[in-house]
């Protein structure tokens, strides 16, 4: 695969990312060459056989790089303590590409990532979701990567790289918010804003994993910050 900063990979371990089962050596080749990653998912078996596991690793691979490419054109840059193990002199500190461990078996229906200060990599934890016969594999739910991922870039943002800025439970809902609303914008094809309901794949459930669509009507979605008060 090819990066927006000129360097390619033949491997799902690249400068911005490292998609990965288990171990990180355990990552997904180019199924020929030319940089090509042709893994086509199959539904009617287990996310774990082979080739769905390698769509996984390739698909989160893929999109975490996006991410990089589109958030460094608005700012989320080197000298922005951003995630790559070669910054190329342009400031910041190096060697925190993206980890993405795809099928982690640390947790279940949900997924994590930890940003700890700028030259260590971030930690995004895909897990299996078990709504389904078969599971179905959270990295291949393009917003529930956004939403994670963009985690990393907000506690990036704020503090001076050191990602402990927002760490009170009112700083945790907006960084929900914020990862959210990225999903959502990255999923936009032209000016009209539809409403948007994220984990539709994963829960094979229109409705989503939130209570509400995102939505700028009051009727599909009522909540307001004054709701936070009648919320458990």
């Amino acid at each position: 695969m090819a990066s927006s900063d000129g360097t390619t990979t033949t491997t799902t371990s690249g400068n911005n990312a490292l998609a990965f089962k288990s171990s990180q050596s355990s990552v997904t080749t180019e199924s020929s060459a030319g940089l090509n990653f042709i893994f086509t998912q199959d539904p009617t078996q287990a996310p774990t056989v082979q080739v769905n596991l390698d769509a996984a690793r390739t698909n989160a691979f893929y999109v975490v790089n996006t991410i990089h490419d589109v958030s460094y054109k608005y700012g989320f840059t080197e000298a922005a303590f951003n995630f790559q193990t070669n910054n190329f002199g342009k400031g910041g500190k190096g060697n925190d590409h993206v980890t993405i461990s795809v099928q982690d078996a640390s947790g279940i229906d949900n997924a994590n990532f930890a940003t700890p200060a700028d030259g260590q990599s971030g930690s995004m934890r895909m897990f299996l979701w078990d709504f389904t016969s078969p599971e179905r594999d959270g990295a291949l739910e393009n917003d529930i990567v956004s939403h994670e991922n963009t985690h990393g870039i907000t506690n990036r943002m704020t503090g001076g790289g050191t990602g402990r800025c927002l760490q009170t439970t009112e700083a945790g809902g907006m960084g929900e918010g914020w990862s959210d609303a990225m999903a959502e914008w990255l999923e936009h094809k032209d000016a009209t804003v539809p409403d948007y309901v994220l984990g539709t794949y994963v829960e094979n459930n229109t409705t989503g994993i939130r209570s509400h669509p995102y939505s700028t009507s009051a009727t599909t979605n009522p909540l307001r910050y004054s709701s936070l008060q009648t919320l458990s």
